[in-house]
């Protein structure tokens, strides 16, 4: 005969559906929502509009996002990397570097190293890493001619090392230059780096679309378009930078950002200077 247990029954601890998705991102102001340099000024970032997309097709994501503007690969290594391991994701964003080739003590060796183990560090946590080729800053940072080319060669030298350490670990990579092309007018902010909205929700669609090739986010279904969530709302083309929208902000706050930047290194600071997003790296680092 069965043996019946008076009292109250014990409740099982509840464990999240098999196929949850727990999101985590290593990142700098790219990732963290920054819409131009040395603006305080945020927007909602792709990784929380690619969340939003995955949960309206019926899966579970939990998120978590350790981006900070000025990061470098030396931060996600150290900082951001112990924060991924305490919350034990299953996906990993990863979206830095653009910051470390900026920098006069750019070194190509180090950062292929430094972004290897951040790719290393994602595996070990049993996650798959996503990550990017990086856009190309544009002239509109106010750097002069001969800088720019060097920082563009540079860009390209990093994205060479994404495409590499992505392929040999295992990364969904997305081409960022290919998904914004015909469109860097209204999927880059101002600065002619960092996202507009439009540019993130861009960024969100094409990242729904690699997991759901790759298999990452079982149950996706189609979204009716009564239930439209935010990241699909915005894709529609928000304000179109012209060349004569980023020239004036080139004189105004990219002028600014430049002084900066000669102003650290005259004084000998800049290896550990202004990053991109105009803030001290000393704070990220």
């Amino acid at each position: 005969m069965p043996r019946w247990r008076s009292g109250r029954a014990r409740r099982r601890p509840t464990r999240p559906p098999a196929d949850a998705v727990r999101l985590f991102t290593i990142g700098d102001s790219l990732a963290a929502g920054v819409l131009e340099v040395g603006s305080p000024q945020r927007q909602r970032p792709f990784p929380d509009l690619l969340a939003d997309l995955v949960r309206a097709r019926g899966t579970a994501v939990t998120t978590a996002n350790a981006a900070r503007p000025s990061a470098t690969l030396a931060d996600a290594r150290r900082r951001q990397a112990a924060e991924l391991r305490a919350f034990r994701p299953t996906v990993a964003i990863v979206w830095v570097g653009l910051n470390d080739v900026l920098r006069w003590t750019f070194d190509a060796g180090a950062v292929r190293d430094a972004l290897e183990e951040v790719l290393d560090v994602v595996r070990a946590a049993g996650a798959r890493p996503l990550t990017a080729t990086m856009p190309r800053p544009g002239e509109v940072l106010g750097i002069p001619g001969w800088s720019g080319r060097r920082i563009g060669a540079r860009v390209e030298a990093l994205n060479e090392q994404v495409l590499a350490a992505g392929a040999a670990r295992g990364a969904v990579v997305l081409d960022l230059g290919a998904l914004a092309r015909g469109r860097r007018a209204t999927a880059f902010g101002p600065d002619g780096v960092h996202l507009s909205p439009y540019g993130h929700a861009l960024v969100a669609h094409g990242y729904l679309d690699l997991l759901e090739r790759a298999g990452l986010v079982p149950g996706l279904v189609p979204l009716p378009e009564a239930r439209l969530v935010p990241a699909d709302a915005a894709l529609v083309p928000g304000r179109a930078w012209t060349p004569a929208d980023r020239a004036a902000w080139a004189a105004t706050s990219g002028a600014v950002y430049a002084a900066r930047r000669a102003i650290a290194a005259s004084a000998g600071r800049l290896g550990a200077g202004t990053a991109p997003d105009g803030e001290p790296a000393s704070r990220a680092t």
